[in-house]
């Protein structure tokens, strides 16, 4: 029996199309394969390099749906299978949140929700809510500088740990 030791993953749709997909199921897939099979068969050692147009539409495409299939129910159906006990789900605000972890955990009880900070809050806003969310029970914060747009030397970074480290959580 293998043990693992930590999970995490994000459900629902972390990029910039905010399909709003956690709670859905039957995500509709392209009618082409994965373009990603051949690279997990060669246990990511073969670049993805593709030859047109068309396929790169593909890639990209490809990449989203294996995004969208981090639904609960996806993600739940395979803690079962793999005899995950928790996982730490780690919202990326704007296009997933701490409500919606958080209502997953409600759901599957093995999910940990982190936070994420608002980073469109002025600092004062941003603090409240985050020490909010602990009191709701985040156990921790995820910051993500690329897909946030926000540098981690930022004052609202700065301000957003600081939080966090007071508490005591990651």
């Amino acid at each position: 029996m293998r043990r693992i030791i930590d999970s995490h993953a994000h459900l629902g749709d972390i990029f910039h199309e905010n399909k709003n997909i956690t709670f859905k199921t039957n995500i509709k897939k392209g009618d082409y394969e994965d373009p990603f099979i051949e690279c997990e068969r060669s246990g990511y050692t073969k670049p993805l390099i593709v030859e047109n147009e068309t396929d790169l539409d593909h890639l990209i495409n490809a990449g989203q749906y294996r995004c969208w299939e981090w639904t609960l129910e996806n993600c739940s159906r395979e803690m079962d299978e793999y005899h995950v006990n928790y996982a730490v789900m780690l919202p990326i605000w704007p296009n997933t949140t701490f409500e919606e972890y958080l209502a997953a955990s409600k759901l599957d009880p093995r999910i940990i929700p982190f936070t994420s900070a608002v980073f469109s809050l002025d600092i004062p806003e941003m603090v409240s809510k985050l020490k909010k969310d602990i009191d709701k029970g985040a156990r921790g914060l995820k910051l993500h500088p690329t897909l946030q747009n926000m540098p981690l030397d930022d004052p609202k970074t700065e301000a957003a740990v600081r939080v966090f480290g007071e508490a005591g959580l990651p």
